[in-house]
């Protein structure tokens, strides 16, 4: 994966992969539909999956595409023109499509893609089950040695590889040699990149002052 002359080999394998996912996924959708008779169908964006859109037609059902961005940003492989057709196809099919921002929306609509079909979702969360405690304040900043006055960054998620918060380390870094040393970054959570992401902390001599990391939290 990190030879970039392998690259075209690496993404035709994990096309193939997806066809070969998407074959089964479509024989579990039509069970669950057969059983369960829902109202519609609704599918995240999946590279070369067309399971959705064929047995929401199959069964007379809306299709809802939760549409992520382009999945297809690449040249070379050998069912790239598979992939970039299912793309398109199932952004026209969709009964309606649902995006994270105003950007992706006009990103459709200069593609054809009718607007009114378009709904944006912004990402959020409950205000009524994530409600700021203020009485907590000062006894959680004291927990993790942050001053009153000093910038209290949080990030609170997945150390997933798309999410790079080697990018992350990287920033810090940056505005620590800019001065700012009244800012800490917070972290909380787990994931592929946790352990690099720690280990170039530590290189960077900015684990325990500018960065804190702490371990994943349920919701409840």
């Amino acid at each position: 994966r990190k030879a970039s002359l392998m690259a075209p080999l690496v993404r035709s394998v994990s096309e193939w992969r997806d066809i070969k996912h998407n074959r089964r996924m479509r024989q579990r959708v039509e069970e669950i539909v057969r059983q369960d008779k829902p109202d519609l169908i609704w599918e995240r964006s999946n590279r070369l999956s067309t399971s959705g859109p064929d047995i929401a037609r199959k069964f007379g059902l809306p299709f809802v595409l939760e549409w992520k961005d382009h999945l297809v940003d690449y040249r070379l492989s050998l069912f790239r023109l598979q992939a970039g057709a299912v793309e398109r196809r199932k952004t026209h099919e969709a009964d309606l499509l649902v995006v994270e921002s105003n950007v992706l929306r006009e990103q459709l609509a200069t593609q054809g893609i009718d607007a009114g079909k378009i709904l944006v979702a912004h990402n959020a969360v409950s205000s009524g089950e994530f409600v700021a405690d203020e009485r907590a304040r000062p006894g959680q900043r004291a927990r993790f040695g942050v001053r009153d006055d000093q910038v209290l960054v949080g990030y609170l998620g997945s150390y997933a590889s798309y999410h790079n918060m080697l990018l992350l380390v990287a920033a810090v870094d940056l505005i620590r040699q800019r001065g700012r040393d009244d800012i800490v970054f917070l972290l909380v959570g787990r994931g592929l990149q946790h352990q690099s992401v720690q280990q170039r902390a530590q290189q960077l001599e900015l684990l325990g002052n500018m960065i804190r990391m702490e371990p994943w939290v349920s919701k409840e």
